[in-house]
Formats: C-alpha cells, structure tokens, sequence
C-alpha cells in the first residue's frame, strides 16, 4: 500500500520588510524649541511641588500656560502667559462646553407610614374580637366586610388558611391561632411580641 505525502506549505505573504524611519537631523530650531518645552515642564513641576498658599491671600494666579505644541519646523507656537478659554476651564477642574455643576440638595427622610397589617395579622385581630372559633371563610368575610383586608386572589380562603397552620407549625405553643376542628380555628390568647 502507497502512502501519500502532502507538498509542503507555502506562504504568499511577503517577509516584513524593515519599516525603519531614517534619523532626521536636529536643526538649532528644533533643539530650541525642545529646551523650551524641557524647561515649560520644569516650571509646571516646581507649581505642583510648591506648597499652596493659604487661601484669605490674594495673591495673582497666573493663568496656565498652553499645552507644549509639537517640536518641528512647522509647529505653531503661542504666547508663554497667553491663555485661552479652553485651557482656564481645564485649569479649574471642568471641560470646556460643560458648565460648573451645583451639589443636590439631601432628600428629606421618607416619613414613617403606618404599618401595614398581613392578612394574618387581621386574621388574628378578627379571631380574637369574635372569641369563638370560625372557618377561614367566615374569617376572610369578616375580613373584607371590615374592609380590613384587600386582596385581589382568587382563593383568599385558601391563602388564610395555609397562613394560619405555618403559623400553627413554626411557633407552635406561641401561635396566636389554635385549631379547634377541621377548618376551624380560635384566637390562642398569645399575641406578637409576648403574652
């Protein structure tokens, strides 16, 4: 049996050519214009490191000098004490188009609602007012017959009655419920939060 080889790979991209740029010469206007620069961010250090005074005196600020402009034969040059708009904006700590923001004022504290009975809890408060034991749907007319109570389920019997034997089974001997016969309960006589 033959074996086939496979031809070797070939590339067609081209090598990397070396993108070198050549050296430019340095003219004295160049280099002038570099210790210009060299020495502009000295002077921009020496503010930053200088201690600040203390803000009753009012001495003059001088306004920030321009960004340093690129080095070149071509290069545009400003004013050393010459300010623009723009830069006084940056120097005091905004952008420019965009104006000085206020502090919010603080929202006022929320005033305290009235807290809202559970179901259960009405249901409670309906068990012990009545002093015998109800079924959970005597319970829940009384309930929205009060106006006590608003829901907008479709089995609110239901939902009382589940409420009331977790209650039953969490707390055992501290419900506020204790049931009497199947679907009925009474008021316990233990209310929330102690005898």
């Amino acid at each position: 049996m033959a074996t086939k080889t496979k031809p070797a790979k070939t590339s067609t991209k081209k090598p990397a050519a070396a993108t070198t740029k050549p050296a430019t010469p340095r003219t004295a206007k160049g280099e002038k214009v570099r210790k210009d620069a060299l020495a502009e961010i000295g002077k921009r250090i020496s503010t930053i490191d200088a201690p600040v005074a203390a803000p009753h005196v009012d001495t003059p600020v001088a306004p920030p000098s321009p960004d340093v402009a690129p080095s070149g034969e071509g290069a545009v040059h400003a004013e050393p004490n010459a300010s623009s708009v723009p830069d006084a904006a940056r120097a005091n700590g905004g952008d420019v188009g965009k104006s000085a923001k206020t502090p919010k004022a603080p929202k006022p504290a929320p005033a305290e609602k009235a807290r809202r009975l559970s179901g259960l809890d009405v249901a409670a408060n309906v068990l012990a007012q009545a002093g015998k034991p109800m079924s959970c749907k005597d319970i829940v007319a009384e309930m929205l017959g009060k106006g006590a109570w608003k829901t907008t389920g479709k089995t609110p019997e239901a939902t009382i009655y589940a409420a009331i034997i977790r209650e039953i089974a969490a707390k055992k001997n501290e419900s506020r419920f204790r049931k009497t016969d199947r679907g009925m309960f009474e008021a316990s006589g233990f209310t929330e939060g102690g005898n």
